[in-house]
């Protein structure tokens, strides 16, 4: 007997487990608050292309103005707008909002 979240929740670890090297593609588009690696705050708009899950966690996204593909540590992310939604989200309500957004194979 198995219920659907559980049938969700073990074919997104399936698919966690298929693409630990790559990132798990997702579709989405945000506003994006962050401090870089030597402590500068940046605000950009990306589209988000991939997210790997993994300590650290990162995402992989096309810088919208710039026309750039960039790698953003979630850590390092001071607060995330979904410009889809309007969905402000910070922490760990980015990391479900991005598994959320994941497009399953």
């Amino acid at each position: 007997m198995s219920s659907p979240a559980r049938q969700l929740f073990q074919s997104l670890l399936d698919g966690i487990n298929r693409r630990r090297s790559r990132g798990l593609p997702v579709r989405a588009r945000l506003h994006v608050v962050n401090w870089d690696a030597i402590g500068r705050r940046h605000a950009r708009d990306l589209d988000v292309r991939s997210y790997t899950p993994f300590a650290p966690d990162f995402i992989v996204a096309d810088y919208v103005s710039r026309g750039a593909r960039v790698v953003l540590r979630v850590d390092r992310i001071i607060e995330a707008i979904d410009l889809d939604t309007g969905d402000i989200l910070d922490g760990e309500h980015l990391r479900s909002h991005l598994i959320e957004r994941w497009i399953s194979p």
